[in-house]
């Protein structure tokens, strides 16, 4: 058991790679400010930033990435919130376990190598099953990340949403966890970095503008609206989650847990 307990916590990818090894990255890449920004708006949402991981260039193995969410995971508490954020290359590789119905599993680019959406999968399977888990995934084919993730029965979607908090020693995890997943497109698409198309700052801007959350903004369904409203068809962001009532939640709120 960990010596210690987060009720919130992050972790943020910034990479360039394209192909491994990865050369390091320029200071004001896209990438960097990605991280940035989402370093931001994780402290806005109540993470403090002690709570946050930030992993540049170099610095983002396939091990230190798989290090550093078991860690995440072993440290949140049940009804806590943890935030995933990978800004860089994506790509598509053949399905070699046949669960993908387009053939394809997707994967973020990292220095030495790829993380394969079925690993992330069981990475962020390892969280509590109550915890508000979010990922924010702004790279080709993001849409896709993490689809494979089943939803929970229907009892647990009830009890998730009706039931007052257990006590952490009462409450046991399960095999899956649900996400959301803030995609900056489809996982068919494939994405033009421009200074305004970038997800963490339209993310900053729709739901803290200039520092102050946005009541307005009062659901993730209502966020994915927003981003779409700003992009064009060809890169059109999407919200998921394999629970639907987890749309309902307000973005990035440590008090919306179900």
């Amino acid at each position: 058991m960990p010596r210690f307990r987060l009720d919130a916590c992050a972790v943020h990818i910034g990479s360039t790679a394209a192909t491994a090894p990865a050369a390091p990255l320029p200071p004001r890449s896209f990438p960097y400010d990605a991280v940035e920004r989402m370093t931001r708006i994780a402290g806005l949402a109540g993470v403090q930033t002690q709570s946050q991981t930030a992993l540049f260039g170099a610095e983002a193995t396939v091990e230190a990435v798989r290090r550093t969410l078991a860690t995440a995971a072993d440290v949140l508490v049940p009804d806590g919130l943890f935030v995933l954020s990978f800004a860089g290359h994506g790509r598509q590789i053949p399905d070699e376990d046949s669960d993908e119905a387009d053939g394809y599993d997707e994967a973020w680019v990292l220095a030495d190598g790829l993380l394969v959406d079925d690993e992330l999968s069981r990475a962020l399977a390892r969280f509590p099953a109550t915890a508000q888990v979010v990922v924010v995934s702004d790279c080709c084919y993001s849409g896709g990340i993490d689809d494979d993730v089943p939803a929970p029965s229907p009892a647990v979607r009830a009890r998730r949403i009706t039931e007052p908090p257990v006590p952490p020693r009462r409450r046991r995890r399960r095999a899956t966890t649900p996400v959301v997943v803030l995609a900056a497109c489809g996982e068919d698409q494939t994405r033009v970095i421009t200074p305004r198309s970038r997800l963490s700052k339209m993310i900053e801007e729709i739901v803290f503008p200039g520092g102050v959350r946005n009541d307005n903004c009062a659901s993730y369904a209502q966020l994915e609206q927003e981003l779409q409203a700003r992009s064009p068809d060809a890169e059109r962001p999407v919200v998921w989650s394999p629970e639907p009532a987890i749309r309902d939640l307000r973005p990035f709120d440590l008090g919306s847990r179900g």
